[in-house]
């Protein structure tokens, strides 16, 4: 599932200092999604944020105090959610 997100979502690998990091699957034969979410300092989730280039290129909305970052390219769909507080992400890659 790792894997296939990293890949999928165009991702950095997750970081090393994340905490409770969870992962798991949706969908069915025709439609696979993998969603997951950790925990972890500001700073940490700026600098990888910045290094995951599908989302260095995407589109950024900042509404309700919510950042989320959509990819250009990659799976079909995918995005990165960042709290308020900018301590916790929450993730998503989905192809069809």
């Amino acid at each position: 599932m790792i894997e296939c997100t990293l890949l999928w979502g165009r991702l950095a690998p997750f970081p090393a200092t994340a905490r409770d990091f969870t992962i798991y699957t949706e969908g069915n034969s025709f439609k696979r999604t993998f969603r997951g979410s950790f925990v972890d300092t500001r700073e940490n989730i700026e600098k990888w944020l910045a290094a995951c280039p599908g989302f260095t290129e995407g589109k950024e909305d900042a509404s309700e105090g919510i950042r989320v970052l959509k990819m250009v390219e990659g799976a079909s769909y995918g995005t990165i959610e960042v709290s308020e507080e900018g301590t916790k992400v929450t993730f998503r890659a989905s192809w069809s």
